[in-house]
């Protein structure tokens, strides 16, 4: 209901131009369209069913080029930021790994030199 009333009020919005021509250059635009096919009346616009089902087809194929476009944008925009979001937390992995390097192998040396000093002092005095 909400997608019928937009497309009944975005068709002669911000135009300046009579409606009813507005509608008779849409329908004129279709080859092989004549004016056999349609009615204008004062109010409305009376269709044959192939018509309107020519119409259908023609509003679909250009709502789903809109929707694909949208999604294409949306989908760039979010990988964009999953990248971005990627390459910071690669940074801050890069910052913090010579800080591990360092505790690690500092951490590793003193064990070595505490078990090294152990065994030494073991050697010399209880044996």
């Amino acid at each position: 209901m909400v997608i019928e009333n937009q497309r009944k009020k975005s068709i002669g919005e911000g135009n300046k131009e009579d409606p009813k021509k507005i509608c008779e250059r849409i329908l004129k635009g279709f080859p092989g369209l004549g004016a056999e096919h349609w009615q204008l009346g004062t109010t409305k616009v009376f269709l044959r069913e192939q018509v309107e089902l020519l119409l259908e087809k023609e509003r679909y194929t250009y709502l789903n080029i809109y929707v694909k476009k949208i999604q294409r944008l949306a989908r760039r925009f979010l990988a964009r930021r999953r990248r971005q979001r990627m390459i910071a937390n690669i940074i801050k992995i890069q910052k913090g790994f010579p800080l591990f390097f360092f505790l690690f192998f500092f951490f590793f040396f003193s064990l070595f030199l505490f078990l090294f000093l152990f065994h030494f002092i073991d050697q010399i005095f209880f044996h």
